[in-house]
């Protein structure tokens, strides 16, 4: 009876975790912000939801009866899970991959519905994509993205410019998202156990 009771109670996380498989030649660097370095692409899980993916493409291309070398810009992709999903890239033919990438469209399909899909900024012009994550943070940053439990969020652009000026930290934006959507018993709930604290 406790195995089924236990069996039911991670069954709902069961459901909302998801598998990312990546064909040969692709590397995921960011998995909603968390840095994959040390991470095998055998085992890449996404959640229920938004999620958002910094790839790369390096690898072998088609190009008239041989290969050739093609290592692209980063990618940031802003997609929305609800089952396993397999990422390619477009085409297997160089000239295809590297017309779409000179023009910074996007060069990878996935079997699930795409957000949005475009070339990671960089911040400089000196080795632009030597630290993928630090980038992935920033861009971040930046546009006011973070992630909560059930997938990607977005602060609106007052609260971004309210963190910038004040060079807050995300834990206190997201503080801030969570106090201004919290019912008055929550904030009373909230004051109480942090003057206990």
């Amino acid at each position: 009876m406790k195995k089924i009771l236990l069996f039911i109670l991670l069954l709902p996380s069961l459901a909302s975790a998801y598998n990312l498989n990546v064909t040969q030649g692709i590397t995921v660097y960011t998995i909603n912000g968390i840095d994959l370095a040390s991470k095998s692409s055998d085992n890449l899980t996404l959640i229920a939801g938004k999620n958002q993916i910094a790839i790369r493409f390096d690898g072998k291309l088609r190009q008239q009866g041989k290969t050739e070398h093609f290592e692209s810009k980063p990618y940031l992709i802003t997609l929305n899970i609800q089952s396993d999903v397999k990422m390619t890239t477009i085409s297997s033919k160089y000239n295809n991959i590297v017309t779409l990438a000179k023009q910074n469209k996007p060069i990878f399909k996935l079997d699930t519905n795409v957000l949005e899909q475009k070339v990671l900024p960089a911040i400089s012009k000196v080795l632009p994509y030597s630290n993928i994550p630090a980038l992935v943070t920033h861009y971040n940053e930046v546009n006011g993205i973070y992630f909560a439990e059930n997938g990607l969020e977005n602060l609106t652009a007052s609260e971004i410019i309210k963190q910038q000026d004040a060079k807050e930290s995300k834990v206190v934006a997201q503080l801030k998202y969570w106090y201004s959507k919290a019912t008055p018993e929550e904030i009373a709930a909230f004051e109480t156990w942090k003057t206990e604290k």
